[in-house]
């Protein structure tokens, strides 16, 4: 198709396509678009009246109402909604940054979002992840496009770290990916965040809740020279305090953490005692300044756990 001569009905067919009504048809050549756009894009801007045609055509569908049904069902609806957005987002990729077609595509990035919404209160986990990996995308490749949103897009993932679709739960693949974009936000976007009530409301205390995601054995465990960090949800945890310790400065993150350790090391549950300890370890980093304040609190916090604390796993921690 990048050959001068090749396929020159190809777009004419797509676009007609964008007058169907079947979600099914409308999948599949908005999929054609995202390769077209990600392989030969200046095809798609060489056709007079191409790209207006498909803005047109994809804020349209990312607006259709995921619970109207309509032909093919709820589920082929998202489904064609899920394929409008990977086209935005390989046209948004394949245009230039600060060009107005980029411009006019961007406004339709606020719709990624409310059907990421939409899809987590659904059963319907591998959609959600493919939408979480585009907005993962635009979060790493066009920041700036996002961070008016940025404010939604962290309650939204933290909403989907924490409870999942009202079925029951998100995959944990799902859930770590969505701390993973919180980490991203705040590493691009630091001094606009980190004002955000959210970060100490609910960012912090969701990426604590990970460090509590312990399950090995005790004898298991002692086997293995570094098998906190084989749990893979709390590792994900750990991370996402570290890094959100470093990106948003000692002032910022320390209070939030601060809060939830006296009920921790109170517990009578081994895994919060725990998450307490090496909450303290993912914060040593980029709270250092904070820690050394509090000191003498936390000796008296940990070092009875040293050697009274009942489980293995917390006097480990206690020790690290």
């Amino acid at each position: 198709y990048k050959d001068d001569d090749g396929w020159p009905d190809l777009i004419p067919f797509i676009l007609k396509m964008s007058t169907s009504n079947h979600p099914s048809q409308t999948t599949a050549s908005l999929t054609l678009v995202a390769t077209i756009a990600e392989y030969a894009m200046e095809k798609l801007k060489s056709h007079k009246g191409t790209l207006e045609k498909l803005h047109g055509w994809i804020g349209k569908i990312l607006q259709m109402n995921v619970d109207g049904g309509g032909r093919g069902g709820g589920k082929a609806v998202v489904l064609a909604q899920v394929a409008a957005i990977k086209a935005l987002v390989q046209i948004l990729m394949s245009l230039k940054p600060d060009s107005p077609p980029a411009a006019a595509f961007g406004k339709l990035v606020g719709g990624i979002f409310k059907i990421t919404a939409d899809v987590s209160r659904k059963d319907m986990d591998d959609r959600l992840l493919e939408l979480l990996t585009q907005s993962m995308t635009l979060v790493v490749n066009r920041f700036n496009m996002i961070l008016p949103l940025s404010p939604k897009i962290i309650d939204l993932m933290v909403s989907i770290a924490m409870n999942g679709n009202s079925e029951g739960s998100c995959t944990p693949e799902n859930k770590r990916l969505a701390l993973s974009i919180i980490v991203q936000i705040a590493s691009r976007g630091r001094s606009n965040i980190k004002t955000l009530p959210s970060i100490q409301k609910s960012v912090i205390p969701a990426a604590f809740s990970f460090l509590k995601k312990v399950e090995m054995e005790v004898d298991e465990w002692a086997d293995r020279g570094s098998a906190d960090f084989e749990e893979e949800d709390f590792r994900v945890g750990m991370e996402t305090l570290d890094y959100l310790s470093c990106y948003l400065g000692a002032e910022t993150f320390f209070p939030g953490l601060w809060r939830l350790l006296p009920a921790a090391f109170s517990s009578k549950n081994w895994r919060e005692r725990h998450a307490g300890l090496m909450g303290i370890c993912a914060a040593s980093e980029g709270s250092a300044s904070k820690i050394s304040e509090h000191l003498q609190p936390l000796v008296k916090f940990i070092v009875p756990l040293i050697n009274k604390d009942p489980h293995a796993r917390v006097r480990w921690a206690a020790l690290n």
